[in-house]
């Protein structure tokens, strides 16, 4: 199906294999060094936390890439953006890859309300319909909602709002691999009171 937006990922996959992938060969770079230095004769606790640091950022750099290449690209359609609060949206989301290690693959429509520090709530959460297998293997989840009213803000929370197509996919043994798909929501324009 082709619906009228392709909705993108809110950060590119490949720049958190990146991210973690460096964070980890400069974690584990000194640790190296000083295993490699014969002159270097105590090995001390910044080292062993620098190299755990590592190894850790290296296995989630690799889990990462693993299920990447497992998933594929996740197509994410909209059928208009930016959505209009009170109205119909058509979605379509499809699994890039049939996995045969994949349980399940679930979606939902979230409405983030951020504070301060980046700290957020989630003001708005609507689960989308279920997962259906296709013949090849992959996963679709298809229809339509209507998107729901911005609720009040607290006290707390500043006015900054983010609608987002959050996609999971469960994995055996335990993985999920996770994308976010922002979009653009308006409000209603309200009739002038006279």
């Amino acid at each position: 199906m082709k619906l009228a937006v392709a909705v993108p990922e809110h950060w590119p996959r490949w720049v958190n294999i990146v991210l973690f992938f460096l964070a980890g060969t400069a974690c584990l770079a000194p640790t190296v060094w000083f295993l490699l230095d014969r002159t270097y004769t105590t090995f001390g606790l910044l080292e062993v936390l620098f190299g755990t640091l590592g190894v850790f950022s290296l296995v989630l750099s690799l889990r990462f890439l693993v299920l990447s290449i497992l998933i594929g690209d996740t197509t994410v359609e909209i059928s208009r953006e930016p959505a209009v609060v009170g109205d119909r949206l058509e979605y379509f989301i499809l699994q890039g890859r049939p996995a045969s290690t994949a349980r399940d693959m679930a979606a939902r429509v979230v409405l983030r309300r951020y504070g301060r520090r980046s700290a957020f709530t989630e003001a708005v959460s609507v689960p989308l319909g279920p997962a259906t297998v296709e013949s090849d293997g992959r996963r679709k989840i298809q229809g339509s909602l209507v998107v729901p009213p911005i609720p009040p803000a607290g006290l707390t929370t500043t006015s900054r709002l983010e609608w987002i197509i959050d996609v999971r996919v469960r994995f055996k043994g335990g993985f999920e691999h996770e994308e976010e798909r922002p979009f653009l929501v308006e409000e209603k324009e309200k009739p002038p009171t006279v």
